[in-house]
């Protein structure tokens, strides 16, 4: 699967594709190599000042083990004051030599560039961004045909994964699975019986 993104409102609604859930509270570090997106970093932020210099040791370290021409940094949070820990890391990633060309703050609705803080280059209260939807962004449509759909959150994708934990209750488990595991006829019944009404509603 190859998607384009060319521009960083591409990146911003792609990210949560990338993730597989929406963040909250975290740093997302894309690593760039020949243009291409290669490993994807998701750490949560730092709860107070008081533990930004371990977090950003382990950011760094695991940022610089990986990256090769670039890195895109972005904080998903509504909160400015836990995002500014990108700047230090920023700093220091450009100071081992790895080039980092964006550095985005991500809110629900909207997102800016870090160093907007104070000036004019946003348009107040951010730019908005596309979020989930795929009606909103090519770029979310693109992922969605390729079967790609990121959950609402961490927690609703740790749910999904554990029910990988018993596959033998899967079936009964999960509705749709359960579905289409039906015998053949019994889904073919189904499909005769919908098939007037859905005619016509595809044809309004």
């Amino acid at each position: 699967m190859t998607i384009r993104l060319s521009t960083i409102d591409d990146l911003v609604t792609a990210l949560p594709y990338l993730v597989g859930f929406e963040p909250e509270s975290s740093a997302v570090l894309v690593c760039v190599q020949g243009g291409v997106c290669g490993d994807i970093l998701r750490v949560d932020l730092p709860r107070s000042t008081r533990d930004n210099k371990g977090w950003l040791d382990i950011a760094e370290r695991a940022t610089t083990r990986r990256a090769r021409d670039q890195v895109l940094l972005a904080a998903f949070t509504d909160d400015p004051a836990r995002a500014r820990v990108l700047g230090p890391l920023e700093r220091r990633l450009r100071a081992a030599g790895v080039d980092v060309p964006h550095v985005v703050v991500v809110g629900e609705t909207s997102y800016r560039h870090l160093a907007c803080a104070g000036s004019s280059c946003c348009p107040p209260g951010g730019r908005p961004r596309a979020g989930l939807s795929s009606q909103a962004s090519p770029v979310a449509a693109e992922f969605v045909m390729h079967g790609c759909a990121p959950v609402p959150t961490r927690g609703a994708l740790e749910a999904t994964l554990a029910l990988y934990r018993h596959p033998e209750h899967l079936r009964e488990s999960l509705p749709t699975l359960h579905l289409l595991t039906r015998p053949l006829a019994e889904i073919e019944s189904v499909a005769a019986r919908v098939a007037p009404a859905l005619a016509v509603a595809l044809a309004e």
